[in-house]
């Protein structure tokens, strides 16, 4: 018999509380925590503090719909 482990996830949406520089506080299931913005700003994309984005080992990754977040969070109880 075969056992799989639990699946991480890799990425996660968080809230944009705070921007300064190429750096971001962002609110997510755990609390608040810094990310780089770096690859968004280099791709043109604007954060504000209130913006979702995508973010993946302390990088944010790309945007997010605040529609499509609220699906997430219901299908995910987040």
């Amino acid at each position: 018999m075969s056992r799989q482990a639990p699946l991480a996830a890799l990425t996660e949406p968080a809230r944009v509380v705070r921007t300064y520089g190429e750096t971001a506080e962002v609110e997510d299931v755990e609390g608040i925590t810094s990310v780089w913005l770096r690859p968004m700003l280099a791709a043109g994309d604007h954060v504000r503090p209130g913006d979702w984005v995508l973010t993946a080992l302390g990088v944010a990754v790309a945007a997010l719909d605040p529609d499509d977040v609220r699906v997430f969070a219901v299908q995910h109880r987040f």
